[in-house]
């Protein structure tokens, strides 16, 4: 009973919100009395000053403050988180298709990366843009149309916030090559149920899409206040009031902090720490 003890203090202790690889950790604490003298400890961080009673992150608080910084280290633990991932994926203990839907989020997290990147941020008049020009141009708008405490003007481009069905239909389409090309070069082939591929593909689309549509509206505090018939809906099902929702909020407002040159992972993090791109808030 004890140990169960331990264990539930642990889990709650570790409840409040963190800097996701490393999440911004100043909590407030109280430091007993020792019988001389009783001291409080208020760390408090910027992260936990703008949580609301729900636990939801108060976007515009965040942003008119926050400051980020380069992580120092990044890189070491990308290769650490990707090296544990891609361990599990060739680890015959675990299910086939467990594996598979890992193969997904690597090749989701790759490609939201690089198509964020070197597309929807492509230079004006390169060859990249001239390809991409649909997405550029509207993911470049959305950047314009992005006040500094991420709400937008009043006449902005809503189809700049949320994914339409296409994107989403390609993303299965692609993240079904990147995992058999994968498994063809790596010989996991003959070792993985290969026929399963285009359905873990479809979930793992259909759950970055869904907390696209939900984690996006909410980092320019729309809050659900645009309806759309083209693309995966706007669920308030989904909670946002935990860590992992205020860490990849967070994560957002240091990409537009950064004029778009960092946290190009919006849903699946990884490559920005492995790539030197992730900034985080400001120590």
């Amino acid at each position: 009973k004890k140990m169960i003890q331990y264990l539930v203090v642990l889990l709650l202790s570790l409840s409040g919100p963190v800097d996701g690889f490393q999440m911004i950790e100043h909590r407030a604490g109280r430091v007993r009395n020792s019988g001389l003298s009783l001291v409080k400890a208020a760390k408090v961080s910027l992260v936990e000053s703008a949580t609301m009673e729900n636990g939801k992150l108060d976007v515009r608080k965040l942003s008119a403050e926050a400051a980020f910084e380069t992580k120092p280290l990044a890189q070491v633990w990308g290769l650490i988180y990707f090296g544990i991932m891609t361990t599990a994926v060739f680890s015959t203990i675990l299910p086939g298709f467990v594996r598979l839907i890992l193969i997904q989020y690597i090749a989701f997290s790759f490609f939201e990366y690089s198509f964020h990147r070197w597309c929807m941020h492509a230079p004006r008049g390169s060859v990249r843009d001239k390809i991409f020009a649909r997405w550029n141009r509207l993911h470049v708008q959305h950047h314009v149309d992005t006040n500094n405490d991420m709400t937008m003007i009043d006449d902005y481009n809503f189809k700049g916030i949320r994914f339409n069905y296409l994107t989403s239909k390609l993303a299965v389409v692609i993240g079904s090559l990147i995992s058999l090309a994968f498994c063809a070069l790596t010989g996991l082939s003959s070792d993985l149920p290969l026929w399963l591929t285009p359905v873990a593909a479809s979930i793992v689309s259909l759950y970055h899409g869904f907390l696209w549509q939900r984690l996006h509206v909410d980092s320019h505090s729309l809050n659900g206040s645009i309806e759309w018939d083209d693309g995966l809906p706007y669920l308030d099902a989904i909670p946002t009031g935990n860590r992992y929702a205020r860490w990849l909020l967070t994560n957002h407002i240091g990409h537009h902090w950064a004029g778009g040159k960092s946290n190009y992972n919006i849903v699946f993090p990884g490559p920005d720490h492995l790539f030197g791109t992730f900034v985080r808030l400001k120590q």
